[in-house]
């Protein structure tokens, strides 16, 4: 089957689904799709957390559906987040890391002495022959924004069907952005807000994909979350860990702010909200065993 059918036989499934989404209206959804980075999977308050607090994301599981059992493709984020936007596993797009992993680490980097077998050569580019979800959306007549993190380089998101982006940007875009705007969270909005309210002004569908930093950089957080976290735990818990809980904080203030946006626009009932994280934390932040890197649970 040849590549052209492949891609009217995927437009027409994605059209399939967007209308049966919404069949009393003949307008398509608006849809955003917010990425968080490095989020663990009980680092929310409605997944029982004792210690984050995130009151807007609760509020979207509250008024939606919350998949328990969703499973990232890969336990780092560029080969996941090349999946969640084509639709492939890593061994079709290539992307198994966010580096070729035939070095060595430590004292042996540039050599194969640590490793036990000769791993996979890995691609660090997202190959432009994929048709992705914002290629699809543009092809249906929405017009797509990016913002925040890409860390897939292969020409940034303009080369993949985004209309507005932030660029080819990686990790360190955010390590500059302190308080009052943290890792570029608030700023992202800023942008998100005026993208948004242009699609609106024009009458277009629009698909808008927030790719935080966060929870990259904690301890970039507004020194106010910090000093709050501080005082509420005191020696209980680390100073990573106190800012980790700051700057999920203050992502999840930006994520409010944009849903109070949505809703000032009167855009909430014709717009589809996706809220996910790309790999798990770094840290074991629950019961589950591992965490970043390891492809244990």
């Amino acid at each position: 089957m040849n590549s052209q059918i492949l891609k009217k036989i995927s437009l027409l499934l994605f059209l399939t689904i967007l209308n049966s989404c919404n069949k009393e209206s003949s307008e398509k959804p608006n849809i955003v799709l917010i990425v968080a980075d490095d989020l663990g999977w009980s680092d929310l308050s409605f997944m029982g957390s004792k210690y984050y607090e995130t009151p807007n994301i609760d509020k979207l599981s509250e008024s939606g559906l919350t998949f328990y059992n969703g499973y990232a493709s890969a336990a780092n984020c560029a080969p996941s987040r090349a999946t969640m936007l084509s639709g492939k596993y890593q061994n079709t797009h290539g992307i198994f890391s966010v580096a070729n992993p035939l070095f060595g680490y430590g004292s042996d980097r540039g050599s194969r002495k640590t490793r036990k077998i000769i791993p996979i050569e890995t691609k660090s580019n997202l190959d432009l022959d994929f048709f992705v979800i914002p290629e699809m959306l543009k092809e249906m007549g929405y017009t797509n924004g990016h913002f925040g993190k890409w860390h897939l380089l292969g020409g940034g998101p303009e080369k993949h069907g985004y209309n507005q982006s932030d660029g080819d940007i990686g990790n360190k875009y955010a390590a500059d952005f302190v308080d009052p705007n943290p890792v570029d969270l608030f700023g992202m909005i800023d942008r998100a807000e005026r993208f948004i309210t242009k699609a609106h002004n024009e009458n277009k569908p629009f698909f808008l994909q927030l790719s935080f930093h966060a929870l990259h950089y904690p301890e970039n957080a507004l020194e106010e979350t910090i000093t709050k976290y501080k005082n509420k735990f005191g020696n209980q818990i680390d100073v990573r860990n106190i800012q980790r809980l700051a700057i999920n904080e203050n992502m999840d203030t930006a994520i409010g702010r944009l849903l109070a946006f949505i809703q000032d626009k009167k855009l909430e009932d014709s717009t589809y909200i996706v809220f996910m994280a790309d790999n798990g934390a770094t840290n074991r932040s629950s019961s589950l065993r591992g965490g970043k890197g390891a492809l244990w649970e």
